[in-house]
Protein backbone atom coordinates (compact mmCIF):
# COMPACT_ATOMS: atom_id res chain seq x y z
CA UNK A 1 0.00 0.00 0.00
CA UNK A 2 1.06 3.54 -1.18
CA UNK A 3 1.21 7.05 1.16
CA UNK A 4 -1.23 9.37 -0.03
CA UNK A 5 0.83 12.37 -0.63
CA UNK A 6 -0.35 16.01 0.57
CA UNK A 7 -0.28 17.47 -2.73
CA UNK A 8 -3.15 14.46 -3.99
CA UNK A 9 -4.84 15.30 -0.50
CA UNK A 10 -4.98 19.03 -1.70
CA UNK A 11 -6.46 17.79 -5.36
CA UNK A 12 -8.49 15.49 -4.21
CA UNK A 13 -12.05 17.47 -3.53
CA UNK A 14 -11.51 19.75 -7.06
CA UNK A 15 -11.04 16.48 -8.75
CA UNK A 16 -14.27 14.58 -7.14
CA UNK A 17 -15.97 17.76 -8.18
CA UNK A 18 -14.57 17.71 -11.99
CA UNK A 19 -15.40 14.34 -12.09
CA UNK A 20 -18.93 15.12 -10.91
CA UNK A 21 -19.54 18.03 -13.33
CA UNK A 22 -18.04 16.22 -16.25
CA UNK A 23 -20.64 13.32 -15.10
CA UNK A 24 -23.74 15.22 -14.90
CA UNK A 25 -22.71 16.63 -18.30
CA UNK A 26 -22.67 13.46 -20.01
CA UNK A 27 -25.64 12.40 -18.47
CA UNK A 28 -28.06 15.16 -19.58
CA UNK A 29 -26.80 15.06 -23.05
CA UNK A 30 -27.59 11.12 -22.94
CA UNK A 31 -30.93 11.36 -21.68
CA UNK A 32 -31.54 14.05 -23.98
CA UNK A 33 -30.70 11.62 -26.91
CA UNK A 34 -32.17 9.08 -26.34
CA UNK A 35 -29.21 6.52 -26.67
CA UNK A 36 -29.67 7.76 -30.27
CA UNK A 37 -26.11 9.83 -30.15
CA UNK A 38 -22.96 8.13 -29.68
CA UNK A 39 -20.65 9.94 -27.48
CA UNK A 40 -16.92 10.91 -27.28
CA UNK A 41 -15.86 12.19 -24.13
CA UNK A 42 -12.05 13.52 -24.05
CA UNK A 43 -11.04 13.35 -20.08
CA UNK A 44 -7.79 13.04 -18.58
CA UNK A 45 -6.39 9.32 -17.24
CA UNK A 46 -6.72 10.74 -13.42
CA UNK A 47 -10.40 10.83 -15.08
CA UNK A 48 -11.18 7.61 -16.52
CA UNK A 49 -8.34 4.89 -15.47
CA UNK A 50 -9.49 1.40 -14.06
CA UNK A 51 -13.08 3.44 -14.52
CA UNK A 52 -13.02 5.70 -11.57
CA UNK A 53 -14.12 8.53 -11.46
CA UNK A 54 -16.19 10.21 -14.04
CA UNK A 55 -17.19 6.21 -15.79
CA UNK A 56 -17.77 4.98 -12.15
CA UNK A 57 -20.50 7.51 -11.54
CA UNK A 58 -22.09 6.96 -14.89
CA UNK A 59 -22.32 3.24 -14.49
CA UNK A 60 -24.03 3.92 -11.38
CA UNK A 61 -26.83 5.32 -12.82
CA UNK A 62 -27.35 2.70 -15.50
CA UNK A 63 -28.13 4.86 -18.46
CA UNK A 64 -26.46 2.31 -20.34
CA UNK A 65 -24.75 -1.42 -20.66
CA UNK A 66 -21.35 -1.18 -19.83
CA UNK A 67 -20.56 -3.61 -22.87
CA UNK A 68 -21.74 -0.52 -25.10
CA UNK A 69 -19.01 1.63 -23.44
CA UNK A 70 -15.16 1.83 -23.83
CA UNK A 71 -12.25 3.55 -22.38
CA UNK A 72 -8.88 4.23 -24.24
CA UNK A 73 -6.64 5.55 -22.15
CA UNK A 74 -2.87 6.50 -23.13
CA UNK A 75 0.57 6.59 -21.68
CA UNK A 76 4.30 8.10 -23.28
CA UNK A 77 5.55 4.83 -23.80
CA UNK A 78 9.26 6.61 -22.38
CA UNK A 79 7.52 6.71 -19.26
CA UNK A 80 5.90 3.16 -19.15
CA UNK A 81 7.72 -0.15 -19.44
CA UNK A 82 5.55 -2.50 -21.82
CA UNK A 83 6.50 -6.07 -22.49
CA UNK A 84 4.55 -7.62 -25.35
CA UNK A 85 2.00 -10.39 -24.55
CA UNK A 86 2.24 -9.01 -20.53
CA UNK A 87 -0.46 -7.70 -18.56
CA UNK A 88 -0.11 -3.62 -18.88
CA UNK A 89 -0.66 -1.51 -15.60
CA UNK A 90 -2.84 -4.55 -14.00
CA UNK A 91 -3.58 -3.72 -10.56
CA UNK A 92 -5.71 -7.12 -8.74
CA UNK A 93 -7.14 -5.10 -6.17
CA UNK A 94 -9.34 -2.75 -8.46
CA UNK A 95 -12.27 -4.54 -9.65
CA UNK A 96 -11.32 -3.25 -13.44
CA UNK A 97 -7.86 -4.35 -13.01
CA UNK A 98 -6.65 -2.80 -15.99
CA UNK A 99 -6.71 1.08 -16.84
CA UNK A 100 -8.70 1.16 -19.78
CA UNK A 101 -10.19 -1.16 -22.13
CA UNK A 102 -7.55 -0.10 -24.70
CA UNK A 103 -4.37 1.25 -23.32
CA UNK A 104 -2.17 3.63 -26.52
CA UNK A 105 1.34 3.93 -26.08
CA UNK A 106 2.78 6.58 -27.72
CA UNK A 107 6.01 7.42 -28.78
CA UNK A 108 6.56 11.50 -27.58
CA UNK A 109 10.10 12.33 -30.17
CA UNK A 110 8.17 14.85 -31.77
CA UNK A 111 11.37 16.78 -30.92
CA UNK A 112 13.33 14.57 -33.02
CA UNK A 113 11.82 15.22 -36.42
CA UNK A 114 12.46 18.14 -38.29
CA UNK A 115 9.01 18.91 -38.69
CA UNK A 116 8.03 18.54 -35.25
CA UNK A 117 7.67 22.48 -35.19
CA UNK A 118 5.26 22.55 -38.20
CA UNK A 119 2.78 19.77 -36.40
CA UNK A 120 2.94 21.69 -33.42
CA UNK A 121 1.87 25.10 -35.29
CA UNK A 122 -0.70 22.77 -36.68
CA UNK A 123 -1.92 21.40 -33.51
CA UNK A 124 -1.96 25.17 -31.84
CA UNK A 125 -4.16 26.39 -34.75
CA UNK A 126 -6.14 23.83 -34.48
CA UNK A 127 -7.01 24.45 -30.85
CA UNK A 128 -7.04 28.26 -31.24
CA UNK A 129 -9.84 27.19 -33.87
CA UNK A 130 -12.00 25.02 -31.65
CA UNK A 131 -11.70 27.39 -28.94
CA UNK A 132 -13.26 30.71 -30.62
CA UNK A 133 -16.18 28.20 -31.42
CA UNK A 134 -16.70 27.91 -27.40
CA UNK A 135 -18.89 30.36 -25.52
Amino acid sequence: DQEVSDRFKKIFPAQVLKDSVMASSIRKGIESSGLKDKFLVIAGSGHVDFRFGVPERLDRLNLMPRNQTCIVTVRDGAEVEFIENQEFGKVHKFENAYPGDYVFIYDDSLEEHEDGEEVKSEISAAYDKIASTAQ
